[in-house]
């Protein structure tokens, strides 16, 4: 469809499909834990996303790993957000 075309002309599968983010909050539920990472997980659980427990199980791999660095420097960024002096300690 070209630029422009109106939002009802749009097979919602298709946009749905199109969602970079559309499976982060399932990986994010598979690779973290709610107590880990509060202030994602408030976010993406706003958005719509799958909300796991704390007994859920977290997996420990490679991707996991990688993930789990991302999550650790969105969080900090947020505490600088919320307060300035923090990221600096």
């Amino acid at each position: 469809m070209p630029d422009g075309t109106p939002d009802e002309e749009l097979d919602p599968d298709a946009v749905r499909a199109a969602d970079p983010y559309a499976d982060f909050g399932a990986l994010l539920a598979r690779v973290a834990r709610p107590a880990d990472y509060p202030a994602v997980f408030r976010l993406f659980n706003d958005a719509g996303a799958p909300r796991p427990t704390e007994d859920d199980p977290v997996l420990v791999d490679d991707v996991g790993f990688s993930v789990g660095i991302l999550l650790d420097g969105i969080e900090a960024y947020i505490a600088r957000k919320r307060d300035p002096d923090e990221g600096s300690r």
